[in-house]
């Protein structure tokens, strides 16, 4: 989880560097683009990898006999009804 989250912060530097160069007239746009595809490839496996581990921990609370609510019940505000105006 650490090494993607290094890599994405290179990466995101890397795209920060390619664009100043870009504007500084020292590359071309074509290098700008692939320094942005790497950091969005980057971010998404940053992204992928706390899914998974989130995936697990539910899964393990699942396997050994916990509950997972998908969306918590909220309380009724004053004036409203029960199973009519909230759940």
């Amino acid at each position: 989880a650490e090494d993607r989250q290094a890599a994405a912060a290179a990466a995101n530097r890397a795209e920060e560097i390619a664009r100043n160069q870009y504007k500084a007239g020292l590359i071309g746009y074509s290098d700008v683009i692939v320094a942005q595809n790497s950091a969005l490839s980057a971010r998404t496996a940053e992204i992928t990898s706390i899914v998974n581990r989130q995936v697990a921990a539910v899964s393990l609370i699942q396997a050994i006999g916990g509950r997972w609510d998908a969306l918590p019940t909220a309380p009724c505000l004053a004036g409203q009804e029960p199973g009519k105006d909230c759940p």
